[in-house]
This record gives C-alpha cells, structure tokens and sequence, in this order.
C-alpha cells in the first residue's frame, strides 16, 4: 500500500505532465500558425469541437437546465475568449510570451476576491503583484529605449487572455460544485464551439488539411486539451488546489524549452528575467492565497 507521501509525489508528477501537454499544445499551435498559416480561430473551433466529442464519448454529461443561462454565459464569455486571445497571442507573439501573460490571470483573481471580500488585503498580496507586474513590464518592454519586445497585438491578446481566463476561472467554481468538472467543461467547450463555429468555419473553407497539419490538430485537440485536462484533475484527488496550481508554472517552462527545439525562439535576457520574476510572483501568490485562506478558517467557525 502507498504511503500519503508517495501518492502526493505520483499525483504531484501527474500534474506536472498535464502541465508539459499545455505547454506542447501550445508549441504545436505555434508550429501551425507559423510553418502552416493555419488560422487561429479555425484551430479554436476545431479544438474545442474534438475534445467536447470526446468528453460527451467517454462522460455522457447531462444538460444543466437548472443553471442554462450561467452555463451559456460560462461557455461563450469564460471559454471561448480565453482559448481565441491565446492563441492569437501565440500568432503574433510566440507560445512562450503568451503562456507567461496567461499566468496573470492568478493576480486578477486575487484583486478580484480582494476586492469582494474573499481575502483581506496584505503587504504580501500587494509584493506578489507588483512583481508579477514588474515581471510582465520586463517580458514586454525592451530596457531603457521602451520599445516592446513583442507585437502590440501579441501583448494585447495576452493581456485579454489573462482577463478571460481570469473570469473562467471565478465562474467555474460555483457550476462546478454543482455538476463537477468534467460536466462543466464539456458543456462548455461544446457551447464555445458552436459559438465559434461561423467565424471558424469561413477560415477552414479553403485550409489544405495534409497529415502534418492533421497530426497538430490531433495533439492540441486530445494531448494538450482533453488529456492533459483528465491528468490534471486526477491529481485533486490527493493535491489540494493550490498544490496542483503550483505545477502550473511548469507550463510556460515547457512552452519555452519546445519551441526553441522545434522552432529556434530565443527570448533576450530582459524576457527570460520578467518571465522568471511571473513564476516567483505565481508561486508566491499561490502560498499567500493558501495561507489566508487558512487563517481564515477559526475565524469563519468561531
């Protein structure tokens, strides 16, 4: 029988392979985007069309009419944005930038629950988003003569990918409790595909589909979508949230080492720092979060 410790170490390991699948995923995006011309949208639509077939396959989810309006609004302003801006940002920046400004999305949940009362407001709240701030300013500004590393465009959809992932991550939390995960997030997704279904399938009409190209679609679509998402929430099942979350910073890590290996993307020094200095601020962030919330507990009960 394992001990408590070895299944935290294999469920703690899962995790942090769910992770390395989205940074691949994202990798692959780049590689169609940039090597194919695929467009964004299309890839958005196909995406979220496969992994929604798949999960209804293996789940069978049941419509959640107690809550259809919340679960529309969940799918067309929670999923949809925060899959568009993402890879729009990888098309005009690259997947490394991108997944790091995906990152904030933790810094505006924190101000948002700050700011409803969830958390109580600290020095410590304030230094972890001022260097996700500071980290961010670094990743996209280029040193004395302020002129951006990447795209305006590749910051700005990073930017609203971060807001949108910001939001799905809030809005999820009471349909979850309700329905579960798996439920959720192929409702969701298959919502978010219909949505994205008239833009999406303008820009497939003429797309050559070789076996390369089909090859990507199939890893984004399963490995760094549907898997990926399966391994993460099986290691809840022994990780608190928080400690699943922290692998999340694994993910950019990936994102970097893959597309430099298959496509020679080199951020400059003042990039490589900012993204480091996001890491430490997520992964301080994430502590701080924890703590409060257990400092919270006597209080709430007495």
């Amino acid at each position: 029988m394992k001990s408590k410790a070895e299944s935290k170490a294999g469920a703690f390991g899962v995790a942090v392979l769910a992770t390395c699948l989205w940074g691949l995923s994202g990798t692959a995006a780049q590689v169609l985007f940039q090597r194919y011309l695929f467009p964004p949208i299309g890839l958005v639509t196909l995406r979220l069309f496969i992994a929604s077939l798949l999960l209804f396959v293996w789940f069978k989810p049941k419509w959640p009419k107690d809550h259809s309006k919340q679960i529309i609004i969940f799918g067309i302003f929670g999923i949809l944005p925060s899959q568009l801006f993402y890879f729009l940002s990888i098309n005009y920046a690259n997947v490394a930038v991108a997944t790091l400004l995906q990152l904030l999305f933790l810094p505006i949940v924190a101000t948002y629950e700050i700011l409803v009362h969830v958390y109580k407001f600290t020095f410590s709240h304030a230094a972890a988003i001022s260097l996700a701030m500071f980290g961010t300013i670094l990743l996209v500004i280029s040193g004395p003569t302020l002129e951006l590393h990447i795209t305006l465009l590749g910051f700005i959809f990073g930017l609203l990918c971060a807001v949108a992932a910001a939001y799905y991550t809030i809005a999820s939390k009471a349909l979850t409790k309700v329905y579960g995960s798996w439920s959720i997030t192929a409702w969701g997704f298959l919502i978010a595909g219909v949505a994205s279904l008239p833009f999406g399938t303008a820009t497939l009409i003429h797309q050559e589909f070789t076996l390369p190209i089909i090859a990507l679609i199939v890893f984004v679509a399963f490995f760094g979508t549907v898997l990926a998402y399966g391994l993460y929430v099986r290691s809840l099942q022994s990780l608190t949230a928080t400690e699943a979350s922290i692998t999340a910073t694994g993910e950019p890590i990936m994102a970097s080492v893959a597309s430099y290996v298959f496509l020679g993307v080199l951020l400059s020094p003042f990039q490589y720092l900012g993204g480091g200095l996001i890491l430490v601020a997520m992964f301080f962030l994430r502590n701080v979060l924890k703590i409060s919330k257990e400092e919270d507990i006597p209080k709430a009960e007495s």
